[in-house]
Protein backbone atom coordinates (compact mmCIF):
# COMPACT_ATOMS: atom_id res chain seq x y z
CA UNK A 1 0.00 0.00 0.00
CA UNK A 2 2.39 2.61 1.28
CA UNK A 3 4.39 1.54 -2.41
CA UNK A 4 1.14 2.29 -4.28
CA UNK A 5 0.85 5.47 -2.38
CA UNK A 6 4.26 6.91 -3.80
CA UNK A 7 4.00 5.93 -6.96
CA UNK A 8 1.11 7.96 -6.78
CA UNK A 9 2.34 10.41 -5.37
CA UNK A 10 5.58 10.39 -8.30
CA UNK A 11 3.01 9.73 -11.18
CA UNK A 12 1.12 13.37 -9.78
CA UNK A 13 4.78 15.35 -8.91
CA UNK A 14 5.42 13.61 -13.03
CA UNK A 15 2.11 15.17 -14.27
CA UNK A 16 2.69 18.46 -12.28
CA UNK A 17 6.18 19.17 -13.44
CA UNK A 18 4.91 18.06 -17.46
CA UNK A 19 2.09 20.36 -16.97
CA UNK A 20 4.66 23.33 -15.65
CA UNK A 21 6.57 22.75 -19.04
CA UNK A 22 4.05 23.27 -21.28
CA UNK A 23 3.47 27.01 -20.10
CA UNK A 24 3.98 29.73 -22.24
CA UNK A 25 8.08 29.97 -22.20
CA UNK A 26 7.27 33.36 -23.99
CA UNK A 27 4.64 35.67 -22.86
CA UNK A 28 3.43 39.23 -23.82
CA UNK A 29 0.92 42.25 -23.29
CA UNK A 30 0.41 44.68 -26.13
CA UNK A 31 -1.68 47.85 -25.44
CA UNK A 32 -2.40 50.48 -27.83
CA UNK A 33 -4.89 53.34 -27.22
CA UNK A 34 -5.85 55.81 -29.18
CA UNK A 35 -9.55 56.52 -28.57
CA UNK A 36 -9.34 59.06 -25.65
CA UNK A 37 -12.12 60.32 -24.25
CA UNK A 38 -11.13 63.44 -22.53
CA UNK A 39 -8.05 64.34 -25.54
CA UNK A 40 -7.99 64.52 -29.13
CA UNK A 41 -7.91 60.75 -30.46
CA UNK A 42 -4.14 59.17 -31.75
CA UNK A 43 -4.59 57.01 -35.01
CA UNK A 44 -1.83 55.18 -34.72
CA UNK A 45 -1.55 53.39 -31.38
CA UNK A 46 -4.16 50.81 -32.21
CA UNK A 47 -2.52 49.81 -35.64
CA UNK A 48 0.79 49.85 -33.95
CA UNK A 49 -0.43 47.42 -31.00
CA UNK A 50 -2.31 45.20 -33.77
CA UNK A 51 0.77 45.13 -36.06
CA UNK A 52 2.64 44.41 -33.19
CA UNK A 53 0.87 41.68 -31.74
CA UNK A 54 0.75 39.73 -35.07
CA UNK A 55 4.20 39.99 -35.25
CA UNK A 56 4.41 38.80 -31.52
CA UNK A 57 2.57 35.70 -32.10
CA UNK A 58 5.02 35.25 -35.26
CA UNK A 59 7.69 35.02 -33.10
CA UNK A 60 6.37 32.31 -30.33
CA UNK A 61 5.00 34.44 -27.93
CA UNK A 62 1.77 34.02 -26.42
CA UNK A 63 0.00 37.59 -26.38
CA UNK A 64 -2.82 39.64 -25.03
CA UNK A 65 -3.93 42.52 -26.75
CA UNK A 66 -5.60 45.42 -25.26
CA UNK A 67 -7.33 48.20 -27.40
CA UNK A 68 -8.31 51.66 -26.27
CA UNK A 69 -8.18 50.22 -22.45
CA UNK A 70 -9.16 52.26 -20.03
CA UNK A 71 -7.87 51.93 -16.16
CA UNK A 72 -9.65 49.02 -14.96
CA UNK A 73 -9.01 46.53 -17.95
CA UNK A 74 -5.62 47.72 -17.88
CA UNK A 75 -4.68 46.73 -14.02
CA UNK A 76 -6.62 43.94 -14.40
CA UNK A 77 -4.46 42.78 -17.85
CA UNK A 78 -1.59 43.81 -15.94
CA UNK A 79 -2.39 41.57 -12.98
CA UNK A 80 -2.94 38.17 -14.98
CA UNK A 81 -0.10 39.11 -16.82
CA UNK A 82 2.26 38.89 -14.07
CA UNK A 83 0.81 35.76 -13.06
CA UNK A 84 1.68 34.49 -16.55
CA UNK A 85 5.44 35.84 -15.94
CA UNK A 86 6.27 33.84 -13.46
CA UNK A 87 8.63 30.63 -15.39
CA UNK A 88 8.47 32.11 -18.58
CA UNK A 89 11.83 32.77 -20.93
CA UNK A 90 10.65 36.59 -22.26
CA UNK A 91 8.14 38.41 -21.10
CA UNK A 92 7.41 41.59 -22.80
CA UNK A 93 4.92 44.61 -22.39
CA UNK A 94 4.15 46.81 -25.44
CA UNK A 95 2.39 50.30 -25.12
CA UNK A 96 1.29 52.75 -26.83
CA UNK A 97 -0.36 55.86 -26.37
CA UNK A 98 -0.18 58.81 -24.12
CA UNK A 99 2.37 58.96 -21.38
CA UNK A 100 3.72 61.70 -19.12
CA UNK A 101 6.22 62.14 -16.20
CA UNK A 102 4.94 63.54 -13.05
CA UNK A 103 7.55 64.34 -10.47
CA UNK A 104 10.36 61.97 -11.72
CA UNK A 105 7.90 59.11 -12.02
CA UNK A 106 6.77 57.97 -15.57
CA UNK A 107 2.95 57.11 -16.28
CA UNK A 108 0.96 54.96 -19.09
CA UNK A 109 -2.62 56.77 -19.80
CA UNK A 110 -5.66 54.75 -20.34
CA UNK A 111 -7.99 56.17 -22.47
CA UNK A 112 -10.63 57.19 -19.42
CA UNK A 113 -7.85 59.24 -17.94
CA UNK A 114 -9.15 63.38 -17.11
CA UNK A 115 -5.69 63.85 -15.32
CA UNK A 116 -6.96 67.48 -13.99
CA UNK A 117 -4.46 67.33 -11.03
CA UNK A 118 -1.25 65.96 -10.73
CA UNK A 119 -2.09 63.67 -7.64
CA UNK A 120 -4.82 62.17 -10.30
CA UNK A 121 -2.01 59.88 -11.88
CA UNK A 122 -2.02 57.72 -9.11
CA UNK A 123 -5.83 56.59 -9.54
CA UNK A 124 -6.21 57.16 -13.54
CA UNK A 125 -3.23 55.98 -14.76
CA UNK A 126 -0.72 52.92 -14.74
CA UNK A 127 3.09 53.41 -13.22
CA UNK A 128 6.09 52.56 -15.33
CA UNK A 129 7.09 50.89 -12.45
CA UNK A 130 4.70 48.70 -12.00
CA UNK A 131 5.04 47.51 -15.50
CA UNK A 132 8.54 46.70 -15.43
CA UNK A 133 7.54 44.49 -12.21
CA UNK A 134 5.66 42.53 -14.04
CA UNK A 135 8.36 41.04 -16.47
CA UNK A 136 11.02 41.18 -14.02
CA UNK A 137 10.20 37.74 -13.26
CA UNK A 138 11.27 36.44 -16.77
CA UNK A 139 14.04 33.91 -16.55
CA UNK A 140 15.85 35.62 -19.80
CA UNK A 141 14.58 38.98 -20.71
CA UNK A 142 11.88 41.16 -19.37
CA UNK A 143 11.59 43.96 -21.70
CA UNK A 144 9.04 46.96 -21.86
CA UNK A 145 8.38 49.05 -25.28
CA UNK A 146 6.93 52.61 -24.50
CA UNK A 147 5.73 54.25 -28.11
CA UNK A 148 4.77 56.74 -25.65
CA UNK A 149 6.19 60.16 -25.78
CA UNK A 150 4.09 62.05 -27.70
CA UNK A 151 3.56 65.52 -27.67
CA UNK A 152 0.88 64.87 -24.50
CA UNK A 153 -1.85 66.88 -24.15
CA UNK A 154 -2.45 66.32 -20.57
CA UNK A 155 0.23 68.06 -19.43
CA UNK A 156 -0.85 71.83 -20.44
CA UNK A 157 -3.98 71.61 -18.82
CA UNK A 158 -3.01 69.78 -15.31
CA UNK A 159 -3.16 71.75 -12.47
CA UNK A 160 0.24 71.27 -9.99
CA UNK A 161 -0.24 70.32 -5.87
CA UNK A 162 3.14 71.63 -5.83
CA UNK A 163 4.47 74.55 -7.30
CA UNK A 164 7.75 73.48 -8.39
CA UNK A 165 6.55 69.69 -9.33
CA UNK A 166 7.51 68.91 -12.76
CA UNK A 167 4.91 68.04 -15.35
CA UNK A 168 6.37 66.81 -18.52
CA UNK A 169 5.99 65.60 -21.96
CA UNK A 170 8.36 63.84 -22.44
CA UNK A 171 9.10 60.06 -20.05
CA UNK A 172 12.22 60.15 -17.38
CA UNK A 173 14.71 57.83 -17.15
CA UNK A 174 14.52 54.97 -15.56
CA UNK A 175 16.73 52.19 -13.98
CA UNK A 176 15.18 48.70 -14.67
CA UNK A 177 16.41 45.67 -12.70
CA UNK A 178 19.01 42.95 -14.24
CA UNK A 179 17.84 41.52 -17.03
CA UNK A 180 14.68 43.92 -17.77
CA UNK A 181 15.08 46.50 -20.84
CA UNK A 182 12.57 49.36 -21.14
CA UNK A 183 12.97 50.85 -24.75
CA UNK A 184 11.30 54.62 -25.04
CA UNK A 185 10.24 55.39 -29.07
CA UNK A 186 12.14 58.81 -28.01
CA UNK A 187 14.84 59.76 -25.33
CA UNK A 188 13.98 60.96 -21.91
CA UNK A 189 12.56 64.73 -22.14
CA UNK A 190 12.07 64.35 -25.38
CA UNK A 191 9.01 64.01 -27.72
CA UNK A 192 7.98 60.87 -30.51
CA UNK A 193 6.59 61.89 -33.63
CA UNK A 194 3.43 60.21 -34.05
CA UNK A 195 4.12 59.35 -38.18
CA UNK A 196 2.07 60.23 -41.53
CA UNK A 197 1.63 56.34 -41.82
CA UNK A 198 0.23 53.20 -40.78
CA UNK A 199 2.66 53.08 -37.88
CA UNK A 200 4.53 55.30 -35.96
CA UNK A 201 8.29 55.79 -37.23
CA UNK A 202 9.54 53.65 -34.04
CA UNK A 203 6.92 50.55 -34.53
CA UNK A 204 7.22 50.53 -38.10
CA UNK A 205 11.05 50.23 -37.52
CA UNK A 206 10.57 47.63 -34.90
CA UNK A 207 8.01 45.59 -37.14
CA UNK A 208 11.18 45.53 -39.89
CA UNK A 209 13.77 44.63 -37.05
CA UNK A 210 12.00 42.20 -34.73
CA UNK A 211 11.49 39.35 -36.93
CA UNK A 212 15.40 39.12 -38.38
CA UNK A 213 16.88 35.69 -38.11
CA UNK A 214 19.83 35.76 -36.05
CA UNK A 215 19.54 39.60 -35.39
CA UNK A 216 20.52 40.07 -31.41
CA UNK A 217 18.53 42.10 -29.22
CA UNK A 218 20.65 45.09 -28.69
CA UNK A 219 21.93 45.23 -32.11
CA UNK A 220 17.76 45.38 -32.70
CA UNK A 221 17.52 48.48 -31.28
CA UNK A 222 20.52 49.69 -32.48
CA UNK A 223 18.91 49.63 -36.02
CA UNK A 224 15.57 50.79 -34.60
CA UNK A 225 17.60 53.64 -33.50
CA UNK A 226 19.00 54.28 -36.84
CA UNK A 227 16.03 54.38 -38.59
CA UNK A 228 13.98 56.41 -36.49
CA UNK A 229 16.90 58.98 -36.61
CA UNK A 230 16.73 58.73 -40.65
CA UNK A 231 13.38 58.72 -40.88
CA UNK A 232 12.46 61.89 -38.65
CA UNK A 233 15.77 63.43 -39.78
CA UNK A 234 17.33 63.01 -36.79
CA UNK A 235 14.68 64.93 -34.47
CA UNK A 236 13.78 61.66 -32.47
CA UNK A 237 16.47 59.10 -30.82
CA UNK A 238 15.18 55.90 -29.31
CA UNK A 239 16.78 54.76 -26.55
CA UNK A 240 16.91 51.67 -24.07
CA UNK A 241 17.56 51.55 -20.30
CA UNK A 242 18.88 48.91 -18.58
CA UNK A 243 21.94 46.09 -18.88
CA UNK A 244 22.16 42.72 -20.08
CA UNK A 245 24.53 39.80 -18.95
CA UNK A 246 27.17 38.68 -22.47
CA UNK A 247 24.10 36.36 -23.08
CA UNK A 248 22.80 36.54 -26.58
CA UNK A 249 19.22 37.02 -26.67
CA UNK A 250 17.29 36.22 -29.97
CA UNK A 251 13.80 37.13 -30.57
CA UNK A 252 14.31 34.97 -33.42
CA UNK A 253 17.36 32.89 -33.50
CA UNK A 254 19.19 32.19 -37.05
CA UNK A 255 19.69 28.89 -38.22
CA UNK A 256 21.95 27.29 -35.84
CA UNK A 257 19.49 28.78 -32.66
CA UNK A 258 20.60 30.98 -30.33
CA UNK A 259 23.70 30.47 -28.02
CA UNK A 260 23.08 30.22 -24.73
CA UNK A 261 25.68 30.67 -22.16
CA UNK A 262 24.19 27.87 -19.81
CA UNK A 263 24.84 25.45 -22.20
CA UNK A 264 27.56 26.37 -23.92
CA UNK A 265 30.96 28.07 -22.78
CA UNK A 266 31.48 31.71 -24.01
CA UNK A 267 33.98 30.81 -26.19
CA UNK A 268 31.55 28.72 -28.36
CA UNK A 269 28.96 31.74 -28.15
CA UNK A 270 31.83 34.07 -29.50
CA UNK A 271 32.60 31.70 -32.42
CA UNK A 272 28.64 31.89 -33.37
CA UNK A 273 28.95 35.55 -32.92
CA UNK A 274 31.96 35.60 -34.95
CA UNK A 275 30.95 33.77 -37.83
CA UNK A 276 28.32 36.34 -38.57
CA UNK A 277 30.98 39.38 -38.45
CA UNK A 278 34.20 38.19 -39.48
CA UNK A 279 34.39 39.15 -42.93
CA UNK A 280 32.61 42.43 -42.45
CA UNK A 281 34.55 45.71 -43.04
CA UNK A 282 32.63 47.66 -40.85
CA UNK A 283 34.93 48.91 -37.77
CA UNK A 284 32.42 49.59 -35.57
CA UNK A 285 30.71 46.53 -36.10
CA UNK A 286 33.53 44.81 -35.18
CA UNK A 287 34.19 47.31 -32.23
CA UNK A 288 30.75 46.44 -30.84
CA UNK A 289 31.99 42.34 -31.05
CA UNK A 290 34.73 42.98 -29.39
CA UNK A 291 32.90 44.81 -26.09
CA UNK A 292 30.67 41.54 -26.09
CA UNK A 293 33.74 39.08 -26.44
CA UNK A 294 36.65 41.21 -26.30
CA UNK A 295 37.99 38.47 -23.69
CA UNK A 296 38.39 35.90 -25.84
CA UNK A 297 40.43 34.10 -28.50
CA UNK A 298 37.69 35.66 -31.41
CA UNK A 299 37.80 39.21 -29.71
CA UNK A 300 41.68 38.93 -30.18
CA UNK A 301 40.83 38.63 -34.20
CA UNK A 302 38.30 40.52 -34.31
CA UNK A 303 40.58 43.18 -32.95
CA UNK A 304 43.68 42.27 -35.92
CA UNK A 305 40.77 42.48 -38.49
CA UNK A 306 40.03 45.95 -37.50
CA UNK A 307 43.94 46.99 -37.02
CA UNK A 308 44.36 45.45 -40.67
CA UNK A 309 41.19 47.26 -41.87
CA UNK A 310 42.43 51.03 -40.87
CA UNK A 311 45.55 50.01 -42.45
CA UNK A 312 44.21 49.21 -45.21
CA UNK A 313 41.72 51.82 -45.89
CA UNK A 314 39.02 49.62 -45.73
CA UNK A 315 36.14 50.32 -43.65
CA UNK A 316 33.61 51.19 -46.19
CA UNK A 317 30.05 50.62 -47.00
CA UNK A 318 29.86 49.14 -50.68
CA UNK A 319 28.04 51.88 -52.93
CA UNK A 320 24.44 51.16 -52.97
CA UNK A 321 23.64 50.15 -56.76
CA UNK A 322 21.21 52.34 -58.83
CA UNK A 323 17.82 50.36 -59.77
CA UNK A 324 14.77 50.68 -61.80
CA UNK A 325 11.38 49.65 -61.35
CA UNK A 326 8.05 49.79 -63.16
CA UNK A 327 5.00 50.24 -61.23
CA UNK A 328 1.52 49.55 -63.07
CA UNK A 329 -0.76 52.10 -62.76
CA UNK A 330 -2.42 52.58 -59.85
CA UNK A 331 -4.37 55.37 -58.10
CA UNK A 332 -3.55 56.91 -54.77
CA UNK A 333 -4.48 55.12 -51.67
CA UNK A 334 -6.64 58.70 -50.10
CA UNK A 335 -7.65 60.09 -53.92
CA UNK A 336 -9.62 62.80 -52.44
CA UNK A 337 -8.79 65.89 -51.60
CA UNK A 338 -10.32 69.86 -51.43
CA UNK A 339 -8.31 73.08 -52.23
CA UNK A 340 -9.72 75.99 -50.95
CA UNK A 341 -13.28 75.94 -51.11
CA UNK A 342 -13.69 73.89 -54.18
CA UNK A 343 -15.61 70.69 -54.82
CA UNK A 344 -14.21 67.60 -53.98
CA UNK A 345 -11.64 66.39 -56.40
CA UNK A 346 -10.51 62.93 -57.07
CA UNK A 347 -7.11 61.96 -58.67
CA UNK A 348 -5.76 58.46 -60.21
CA UNK A 349 -1.82 58.95 -60.26
CA UNK A 350 0.72 56.88 -62.01
CA UNK A 351 4.31 56.70 -60.92
CA UNK A 352 6.65 54.97 -63.87
CA UNK A 353 9.96 53.65 -63.62
CA UNK A 354 11.57 55.05 -60.05
CA UNK A 355 15.11 54.87 -59.96
CA UNK A 356 17.02 55.35 -56.97
CA UNK A 357 20.69 55.72 -56.50
CA UNK A 358 22.27 56.21 -52.76
CA UNK A 359 26.30 55.76 -52.12
CA UNK A 360 27.40 55.47 -48.75
CA UNK A 361 30.15 56.54 -47.06
CA UNK A 362 32.48 54.32 -44.95
CA UNK A 363 30.27 55.17 -41.58
CA UNK A 364 27.37 54.11 -43.60
CA UNK A 365 26.00 57.98 -44.15
CA UNK A 366 24.33 58.66 -47.31
CA UNK A 367 24.27 62.01 -47.79
CA UNK A 368 23.79 62.13 -51.68
CA UNK A 369 21.10 60.16 -52.84
CA UNK A 370 18.87 60.72 -55.92
CA UNK A 371 15.27 59.24 -56.86
CA UNK A 372 14.28 59.80 -60.26
CA UNK A 373 10.43 58.81 -61.82
CA UNK A 374 7.85 59.98 -64.19
CA UNK A 375 4.75 61.04 -62.35
CA UNK A 376 0.83 60.99 -63.70
CA UNK A 377 -1.50 62.77 -62.06
CA UNK A 378 -5.16 63.28 -63.32
CA UNK A 379 -8.02 64.97 -61.73
CA UNK A 380 -11.17 63.12 -62.80
CA UNK A 381 -14.63 65.05 -63.45
CA UNK A 382 -16.34 67.13 -62.52
CA UNK A 383 -13.24 68.17 -60.53
CA UNK A 384 -12.49 72.06 -62.22
CA UNK A 385 -8.98 71.59 -62.23
CA UNK A 386 -7.00 70.57 -65.59
CA UNK A 387 -5.07 67.35 -65.37
CA UNK A 388 -1.26 67.58 -64.98
CA UNK A 389 0.18 65.09 -67.38
CA UNK A 390 3.14 63.01 -67.14
CA UNK A 391 5.97 64.77 -66.11
CA UNK A 392 9.36 63.77 -65.02
CA UNK A 393 10.59 63.78 -61.60
CA UNK A 394 13.53 64.40 -59.15
CA UNK A 395 14.49 63.95 -56.21
CA UNK A 396 17.15 64.48 -53.40
CA UNK A 397 17.75 63.21 -50.24
CA UNK A 398 19.87 61.33 -47.58
CA UNK A 399 19.63 58.58 -44.95
CA UNK A 400 21.47 55.53 -43.83
CA UNK A 401 22.63 51.81 -44.14
CA UNK A 402 23.93 50.06 -41.55
CA UNK A 403 26.48 46.82 -41.88
CA UNK A 404 23.42 44.66 -41.70
CA UNK A 405 22.40 46.21 -45.14
CA UNK A 406 19.04 47.88 -43.80
CA UNK A 407 18.97 50.82 -45.37
CA UNK A 408 16.38 54.40 -44.95
CA UNK A 409 16.25 57.34 -47.67
CA UNK A 410 14.30 60.38 -47.20
CA UNK A 411 13.78 62.63 -50.43
CA UNK A 412 12.28 66.10 -51.27
CA UNK A 413 10.97 67.44 -54.52
CA UNK A 414 13.40 69.60 -56.97
CA UNK A 415 11.78 72.97 -57.33
CA UNK A 416 10.99 72.32 -60.94
CA UNK A 417 8.48 69.30 -59.81
CA UNK A 418 4.89 69.32 -60.08
CA UNK A 419 3.14 68.27 -58.56
CA UNK A 420 5.62 68.56 -55.23
CA UNK A 421 5.49 65.18 -53.26
CA UNK A 422 7.80 63.78 -50.92
CA UNK A 423 9.30 60.47 -50.96
CA UNK A 424 10.60 57.59 -48.41
CA UNK A 425 12.19 54.42 -49.31
CA UNK A 426 12.96 51.78 -46.60
CA UNK A 427 14.38 48.36 -47.05
CA UNK A 428 17.90 46.22 -47.35
CA UNK A 429 20.66 46.03 -49.23
CA UNK A 430 20.21 42.22 -50.69
CA UNK A 431 22.92 40.72 -53.14
CA UNK A 432 23.64 44.54 -54.29
CA UNK A 433 20.39 45.32 -54.64
CA UNK A 434 17.71 47.30 -53.04
CA UNK A 435 14.85 45.46 -51.28
CA UNK A 436 12.10 47.61 -50.30
CA UNK A 437 9.08 49.70 -50.49
CA UNK A 438 9.33 53.05 -52.16
CA UNK A 439 6.33 55.57 -51.21
CA UNK A 440 5.38 58.80 -52.85
CA UNK A 441 2.80 61.28 -51.37
CA UNK A 442 1.33 64.54 -51.76
CA UNK A 443 -0.04 66.74 -49.15
CA UNK A 444 -3.31 69.59 -50.10
CA UNK A 445 -2.97 73.20 -48.69
CA UNK A 446 -4.23 72.19 -45.85
CA UNK A 447 -1.51 69.83 -45.03
CA UNK A 448 -3.81 67.14 -45.10
CA UNK A 449 -2.62 64.05 -47.51
CA UNK A 450 -3.96 64.33 -50.91
CA UNK A 451 -2.60 60.63 -52.80
CA UNK A 452 -0.05 57.85 -52.09
CA UNK A 453 1.53 56.15 -54.68
CA UNK A 454 3.47 52.94 -53.44
CA UNK A 455 6.70 51.12 -55.53
CA UNK A 456 8.14 47.63 -54.46
CA UNK A 457 11.55 47.22 -55.33
CA UNK A 458 12.17 43.27 -55.27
Amino acid sequence: MMVAARLFLVLVAILFVTSDSHAAQRVALVIGNGAYKNQPSLPNPPRDASDMSESLKRLGFTVTTLLDADAAATRKALVEFGRATVGSEMAIVFYAGHGIEIGGQNWLIPVDAELRNDTDAEYEAVSLKAVTQQVASARQLGLVILDACRNNPFAAKMQRSIRTRAVTRGLAPTEPTDNVLVAYAAKDGTTANDGDGRNSPFTAALLRNMETPGLEITFMFRNVRDEVMAATKREQQPFVYGSLSREQIFLKPGAGGAVSPSATSPGQGAAQAWEAVKDSNSIPALESFVRYFGDTFYGDLARGRITDLKKQGANTVTALPSQTRTLAAASGTEPTVKFGGSPYCEYRVTLRNPRISAPADAQGNIANATLSATMFEESVPPCPHAPIGAKPHSYTGGGSVDPAGNIVLNFAPAAGNSPKANATFTGKVVDGRLVGTLSVQRSDQSGNLAWKVVSQFK
